[in-house]
């Protein structure tokens, strides 16, 4: 199965493994993912309608998956993911297809008509993401993000991005662990 493939169905499934992981799961103070969207201010992700999570997923190697998702209106949604190989507190990944493999994408999503727009990174449209925080014990990641994703000729800036909140540690068998 595709990378891309299983993060969107681990992603709909998150919920789910949230509520079993119970309180543990829940947000810390503060908790948020902001960004700037091109010349836009920047502003909260999934903070009104939709959501936020993270999960460290140890099925094919340890990724540190990190998302936000909302409905901008009643007909389109969108989805920011991170995604980076063996997190590290005070590490730098780029993000594009680099030899790590750390990536992101923005994705909106028209439901009528139904029509996908998604500015991802590649070799020749990159950014950064500095995990800061990675406190294992309470789980909480904090850090910063930047990047120019490209959606064939467009491109999208993502820039002054921010991230705090707490993950959920998915095992090799795909089950929470505690």
């Amino acid at each position: 199965m595709g990378r891309n493939l299983y993060i969107s169905i681990i992603a709909g499934l998150l919920l789910l493994l949230c509520s079993a992981a119970g309180p543990r799961y829940v947000q810390p103070e503060g908790a948020h993912i902001r960004a700037a969207l091109g010349a836009k201010a920047v502003r909260s992700l999934g903070a009104t309608r939709g959501h936020i999570s993270a999960w460290l997923d140890h099925q094919d190697g340890t990724w540190l998956e990190i998302q936000a998702y909302e409905f901008l209106d009643d007909d389109t949604d969108a989805t920011l993911y991170l995604s980076v190989p063996n997190p590290q507190e005070g590490k730098r990944w780029k993000l594009g297809r680099s030899a790590d493999g750390a990536w992101t994408r923005y994705t909106i999503h028209d439901i009528v008509p139904d029509h996908v727009v998604s500015y991802a990174t590649d070799s020749q449209h990159a950014g950064s993401l500095i995990l800061q925080r990675f406190d294992e014990k309470s789980r909480i990641i904090e850090g910063t993000f930047a990047f120019l994703g490209a959606a064939g000729a467009e491109t999208l800036r993502v820039s002054r991005g921010s991230f705090k909140l707490r993950y959920i540690s998915v095992g090799p068998d795909g089950r929470y662990r505690d």
